[in-house]
């Protein structure tokens, strides 16, 4: 039997992806940044390794190497100054209590981030999916995200503990996938990456 191939919608295109991680099905907290350069006198603090806009919904945000292990703030603003985000805490007022958590990294509630799915994507809400050739045959399971400029690229693991490093584009990749539903589909068959394996 054949299989048919999916058409090729538009590329989609990540968000901000250098910092989005997951950290678990229950949590769903992303990290955006840590804390950086105080801004001002009352609190505020640029938020460091990122560059696009807070989202203007996010109400809470934790602070430390974890969510489960961090404390948990009350965002008291959340704005872009010449293009770098600032925010605010509701209960820290005083330039130096910033300063002793510069370097600490900023999570908030992955909700509070909207993601147009038709166009856009997050790396979080593809870890974990597992990896599908067009003629069904899995490949294995996305276990890393990174990106060294030219394009996103997937790190799959398979059943042996072997590893792949796949090229996350239109080319190879069918973008209608939506994150909620763990599945990522290839355009093409499993063999076009034989060679590519990295055995553990």
């Amino acid at each position: 039997m054949n299989a048919q191939k999916p058409t090729r919608p538009a590329p989609k295109k990540p968000s901000n992806p250098s910092l989005d991680h997951l950290t678990g099905e229950k949590d769903r907290w992303l990290l955006i940044g840590a804390v950086g350069k105080p801004h001002g006198l009352r609190g505020a603090f640029f938020v460091s390794g990122r560059s696009e806009p807070l989202p203007k919904d996010c109400e809470r945000a934790i602070v430390g190497d974890a969510p489960s292990t961090g404390k948990l703030h009350l965002v008291a603003t959340a704005s872009l100054l010449q293009d770098r985000p600032v925010m605010a805490f509701a209960d820290i007022a005083d330039r130096t209590a910033i300063e002793l958590l510069r370097g600490m990294k900023v999570w908030i509630p992955r909700a509070s981030v909207p993601v147009d799915e038709s166009a856009e994507y997050l790396w979080s809400d593809i870890l974990g999916s597992e990896v599908f050739d067009v003629t069904g045959v899995i490949l294995g399971r996305i276990v890393d995200m990174t990106n060294y400029g030219a394009s996103d690229i997937a790190v799959i693991e398979d059943s042996q503990g072997a590893r792949l490093d796949m090229a996350f584009v239109g080319v190879y990749v069918d973008m209608s996938f939506r994150g909620a539903d763990k599945r990522i589909n290839l355009l093409v068959e499993s063999s076009v990456f034989a060679d590519f394996w990295v055995k553990p």
